[in-house]
């Protein structure tokens, strides 16, 4: 056999899922190509329902189209220097075949030996395009399931926060830690988690962890200028309105993160607990290298909000996917692109 399709080539092993030879499951994908060519069907009612969710989203569907190019732009490395599925609308289409065909066991056309059967099909389709992934440094990714409450330029290093109005001090939201000047004038991002959604938080860089901390704060509290004070009338959802000020009160994780890309540089992670949200457990140590998208903690319990802290000089494009930041926001997925930088 030739060696550019040689079974015993260790990447070409696919560990079980479908069958060891990669000259097998390319050539299956081929007979299932012609075989949907022959015979077109309409797609069957969760392959359609999983088209419209995609295509109904523009950055969903630029990632289910981007995993199949980037597929192929490295094609030159697969075993057989080849990826079958070109698009995600080519792979709707043999999903539909699989879902319409029962499972064979074949002999393979081209050798006539016995292929045995695939027992994963649809592995055999995204073998390829699931081991891509986002490697942008210039993106910023969303730390938590939140709706985004605001964005403030320029932050103060000290601010009379207990006076009307909710001005973010940095002293007192990070806790005084030195390297809060070097964030005066900066940027934070602030977004808030309902009781629903899920509360752990992930890197929203890549890079390498400085510093963690848990800083212990209270329970309960609101600005009074939200509350009875507040002209639009008081909070009933309190202390929804008043998460800024808690950002300076309330039990809070600081994670500093220096980001591989040098135009972010240290940022940091602050998720804040809520009412009687206390509980910040951080799950990873300074000096750890950490990937975007990786879990750096949890709450636990009720709803809470975080912030993303930038120094000045990053100069950020955020994308709300349509919608204002605000209390009547809707959650961004985690992970999602939140901003990128310029």
């Amino acid at each position: 056999m030739n060696k550019a399709v040689d079974t015993r080539h260790p990447h070409a092993h696919a560990g079980g899922w479908v069958p060891r030879d990669q000259a097998h499951v390319a050539r299956w994908v081929q007979r299932l190509r012609q075989a949907v060519t022959r015979q077109p069907r309409p797609l069957v009612a969760p392959i359609a329902g999983l088209k419209a969710l995609v295509e109904q989203d523009p950055l969903l569907h630029q990632q289910a189209q981007g995993m199949f190019d980037e597929a192929w732009q490295h094609e030159h490395s697969t075993p057989l220097g080849q990826v079958q599925v070109r698009s995600f609308d080519e792979f709707l289409q043999l999903l539909n075949g699989i879902m319409t065909t029962a499972p064979e066991a074949y002999q393979d056309v081209q050798t006539q030996e016995p292929a045995g059967l695939n027992g994963f099909p649809i592995n055999a389709l995204l073998n390829w395009p699931m081991a891509t992934a986002p490697d942008d440094d210039s993106v910023i990714a969303n730390a938590c399931e939140s709706a985004p409450l605001q964005v403030v330029t320029g932050v103060r290093r000290q601010d009379a926060f207990w006076l009307k109005g909710q001005p973010y001090s940095l002293d007192n939201l990070l806790d005084f830690d030195p390297r809060a000047a070097a964030f005066e004038g900066g940027t934070l991002y602030q977004a808030f988690l309902s009781a629903l959604s899920y509360h752990r938080w992930h890197s929203p860089v890549s890079g390498t962890v400085r510093s963690v901390k848990v800083v212990n704060g209270s329970y309960y509290l609101a600005n009074r200028h939200q509350g009875f004070d507040s002209p639009a009338g008081p909070d009933p959802s309190a202390p929804n309105q008043s998460q800024p000020f808690l950002t300076a009160v309330a039990t809070r994780a600081l994670i500093f993160i220096e980001a591989d890309n040098p135009k972010i540089g240290l940022m940091c992670v602050v998720p804040v607990g809520m009412a009687e949200v206390s509980s910040c457990e951080v799950t990873v140590q300074p000096g750890q290298r950490i990937a975007k998208g990786e879990q750096l903690g949890m709450f636990h319990f009720g709803g809470s909000t975080h912030c993303l802290l930038f120094r000045p000089g990053v100069e950020l494009a955020f994308d709300f996917y349509g919608q204002q930041p605000g209390l009547e926001a809707t959650n961004l997925r985690i992970n999602t692109a939140l901003a990128r930088v310029t």
